[in-house]
């Protein structure tokens, strides 16, 4: 599905995360380089979900109350907690004097990486796609009508 202007670069962005999920989900994990790559790649993540959020919110200003996408979007936003906060548990870990990785919550991290990254391209990504249809279609329409 060709993504709305809006979401061409989330949507992108997701590429990169899907490979630190996969990376974090293999049962061969590198125990020494791959805490570090994933405090690297927490700054990304951090402004990536930010980004979604800010652009989201301009995205559906306007509908009413109670619109089925507000669903998504909590779950979304709930999502983003969850794995943010998992993330700032893991690189504690790395800076620790016991520097215990459990292999288990890496495997945890890539898993909810990977559900959350499919959720937003399957469901609210199409969601939202609709909603600036109908949006930019009611946008043009008044300008016209001017």
């Amino acid at each position: 599905m060709r993504r709305h202007d809006y979401l061409r670069p989330l949507s992108r962005e997701h590429h990169q995360t899907l490979r630190l999920a996969r990376d974090l989900q293999r049962s061969d994990y590198d125990a020494v380089r791959l805490p570090y790559r994933l405090q690297g790649e927490a700054v990304a993540l951090t402004h990536h979900f930010a980004e979604e959020e800010k652009c989201f919110a301009g995205l559906v200003e306007g509908l009413p109350d109670g619109h089925p996408i507000e669903a998504l979007l909590d779950r979304m936003h709930r999502e983003h907690r969850a794995i943010s906060a998992m993330i700032e548990m893991l690189t504690a870990l790395v800076q620790s004097v016991d520097q215990t990785n459990d292999q288990i919550t890496y495997q945890t991290l890539g898993q909810l990486l990977a559900e959350h990254i499919a959720f937003e391209e399957r469901c609210l990504f199409p969601a939202l796609q609709d909603c600036c249809l109908v949006l930019e279609t009611a946008h043009a329409r008044r300008g016209h009508d001017s």
